[in-house]
């Protein structure tokens, strides 16, 4: 019965700093949920801005894919997934434009949260940022690009 003296303190140190971490990411999380839907609730999620479209472009993107990016950008990948499946099921976007949000999404998805949980835990917030942004802009490029077509699965179909 000795040996298990150090269980309860250590169960309840593990409860109280989870509780606290928890908490923590609540703060993080809600006013970007908050902002999302006040952003939504006022249209301004409807078209992407005139400068945007030139960078959607360049990595083979459409007018249609801008808000499931944009919702997984700032909410998380399983959000922007949901998006990019009922566009797929409305026939928004071409088959090549859905693999490359969900390609740029694997890569970089809820980098609000994402980074400011982990500079909670002590990483570098620019670093893991700048990383997953330049790994997500360079496989959409070679995927949008000519040379990137031999990655793309045999059975997609034409857009």
């Amino acid at each position: 019965m000795d040996s298990l003296t150090w269980l309860w303190p250590a169960a309840s140190k593990g409860f109280w700093g989870g509780l606290l971490l928890c908490g923590q990411i609540m703060l993080i999380v809600t006013p970007i949920m908050v902002a999302y839907e006040v952003i939504k609730t006022y249209g301004w999620l409807e078209k992407p801005w005139p400068f945007l479209s030139a960078v959607l472009s360049r990595l083979g993107l459409g007018p249609a894919a801008f808000l499931p990016l944009l919702a997984g950008l700032c909410l998380g990948i399983v959000y922007g997934a949901g998006m990019l499946v009922a566009m797929a099921a409305d026939g928004k976007a071409a088959p090549r434009e859905r693999l490359a949000v969900g390609a740029f999404l694997v890569v970089c998805h809820a980098v609000f949260e994402d980074t400011a949980v982990f500079v909670l835990l002590g990483a570098s917030g620019p670093a893991i940022l700048g990383v997953r942004l330049v790994g997500a802009v360079a496989v959409c490029m070679i995927l949008a690009s000519p040379a990137g077509r031999w990655l793309l699965p045999r059975n997609l179909p034409k857009d």
